[in-house]
């Protein structure tokens, strides 16, 4: 078993029987454990990924969401298949999906700032 900073931790989803979690420190990647036995698995390195807000992942595509400053990313439950979208004008603070939809929350960005 692993054990984990909670205080790092930014976000959780399990997808079928493997546990994701993105850290606040550990940039890049995406943790990876088995549900059923909680052994780390090999992590999936997201090449650009930095400061994941939260993670949700969705049973019918098997596809995991991250929220990120200005951009959402979705990557395919084996890492094989990573897609950032275009940037947004709000940074997304947390995720929800179902099974049509991703719900995002977001705090404004002030456009006069950029903060």
């Amino acid at each position: 078993m692993c054990v984990v900073d909670l205080d790092a931790v930014k976000g959780v989803t399990r997808l079928h029987d493997v546990i994701y979690v993105v850290l606040e420190w550990k940039r890049d990647s995406i943790m990876r454990f088995s549900a059923t036995t909680y052994e780390q698995l090999t992590d999936i390195v997201v090449e650009g990924l930095k400061e994941p807000r939260d993670i949700v992942a969705c049973e019918r595509t098997s596809e995991l969401y991250i929220a990120v400053k200005r951009f959402i990313w979705r990557v395919s439950s084996d890492g094989a298949d990573v897609q950032c979208g275009p940037p947004v004008d709000y940074r997304p603070q947390s995720l929800s999906v179902t099974s049509t939809r991703l719900l995002v929350t977001f705090f404004a960005i002030n456009q006069q700032s950029g903060t």
